[in-house]
């Protein structure tokens, strides 16, 4: 479902933040996963900033790769939606 608004795509990105710490927990410690983590993070730090947020999107589309191994379809499908609010809901 495409997001609507930027509240939506804070919550999603929340929410893939949460999936990742119950993976690192199940798993221990995870560079790649640590690392996708850290960049949603700092995502949604500037999700509200149009031009940082675009100026993002690149990272997002890496974390994106990372989260397609790693994590389940669901998610990545999740981070796929929040690309789309960046390239054409923005």
């Amino acid at each position: 479902m495409p997001l609507q608004s930027v509240s939506e795509f804070e919550a999603v990105l929340g929410q893939v933040v949460i999936k990742i710490d119950k993976r690192l927990y199940e798993r221990g410690e995870d560079p790649k996963l640590k690392d996708a983590k850290r960049g949603l993070e700092d995502i949604v730090a500037v999700a509200r900033d149009t031009p940082r947020l675009k100026a993002m999107r690149p990272r997002l589309a890496e974390i994106s790769e990372i989260i397609r191994v790693e994590l389940d379809e669901a998610s990545l499908d999740d981070v796929w939606d929040a690309l789309d609010f960046i390239d054409f809901g923005l």
